[in-house]
């Protein structure tokens, strides 16, 4: 970590959000969630947009749905993991905001490909791999002038070739390309990376535009 990012986060920390019972639980039994810059981020994010329905993309433990749910308090999560024990735990983290939350244990592509539903913002946090294949389907749940927000984008250095791939991450390298080439190139998606945590891309949504 270089000073720049040391400084800024040893700023971030002051502010106080997040959950640490849930940061401690994650770091002990390596469950990934937010790094704490791309919190505040989505924290911001949500708060600025005022969403009114969010689908977030990989619950996990719960960390980033209580994010967006305290940054936005009109805010309606509905909330995706495949994983049956991170599911039932992120319930119970997030148990006060059981009336806004809908959580679905289910595979991400199928929902998706199912989904009649339309969004005001989208957190994608799943499997990395599959970032690319999900965003047809991610495209067709938006709402005109929605807020599209993918993390890990940069794949600690690998994406942008900073440090070598590992041999086992090659294709989901190279996926992760093609899927930040689609919405850097799409004409309805208005894209920015930003170098926040582990990579955060950022996209606005306009149907109207061929």
């Amino acid at each position: 970590m270089d000073k720049t990012t040391e400084f800024i986060n040893s700023m971030i920390c002051k502010q106080k959000f997040g959950d640490e019972k849930m940061e401690i639980y994650a770091k002990e039994h390596y469950v990934p969630i937010v790094r704490k810059d791309t919190a505040n981020l989505l924290r911001i994010l949500v708060s600025a947009v005022k969403p009114k329905n969010i689908l977030e993309i990989g619950t996990a433990i719960g960390y980033s749905g209580k994010i967006m749910l305290q940054a936005y308090k009109l805010a309606h999560l509905t909330t995706l993991e495949i994983d049956y024990d991170r599911l039932q735990l992120a319930k119970s983290n997030l148990s006060r905001f059981h009336k806004r939350i809908d959580f679905h244990l289910c595979d991400a592509g199928d929902y998706l490909l199912n989904c009649d539903k339309k969004f005001d913002f989208v957190f994608l946090d799943g499997a990395k791999a599959q970032y690319l294949s999900y965003l047809p389907s991610i495209m067709n749940v938006l709402n005109d002038g929605a807020m599209f927000v993918a993390d890990n984008v940069l794949q600690d250095g690998m994406t942008a070739g900073e440090v070598p791939t590992k041999h086992k991450l090659e294709s989901t390298i190279d996926r992760m390309h093609k899927f930040l080439d689609m919405i850097c190139k799409s004409k309805n998606l208005q894209t920015t990376i930003l170098p926040i945590g582990d990579g955060v891309s950022i996209s606005i949504f306009n149907s109207n535009i061929s």
